[in-house]
């Protein structure tokens, strides 16, 4: 499995890659789903739109798309201080 965090540009912030095993479902179970917690603490350098893209064996490639945006802060409007991104 290969995770790529990218920004609306495609540039790369973030890229891991790794193996991930499950057991054996029960007799008769067909279907299987995990769920999984990817936790980051990256600082985005814009609002903007974001995705996740991930790939399994090399194969398709799954694309997760998630937006930013920013939080009003005390600084100036506009300037570095003036807020956090979310």
């Amino acid at each position: 499995m290969r995770i790529r965090f990218v920004d609306d540009e495609g540039a790369k912030l973030v890229e891991g890659e790794g193996t991930v095993h499950f057991g054996e479902p029960p007799a008769g179970v067909t279907d299987v789903e995990a769920g999984a917690v990817l936790v980051f603490d990256l600082p985005l350098p814009r609002p903007g739109t974001y995705a996740f893209e991930i790939s399994l064996d090399g194969g398709d490639e799954y694309r997760v798309p998630l937006s930013v945006g920013q939080m009003p802060g005390p600084g100036p409007a506009g300037g570095p201080e003036g807020g956090t991104l979310h």
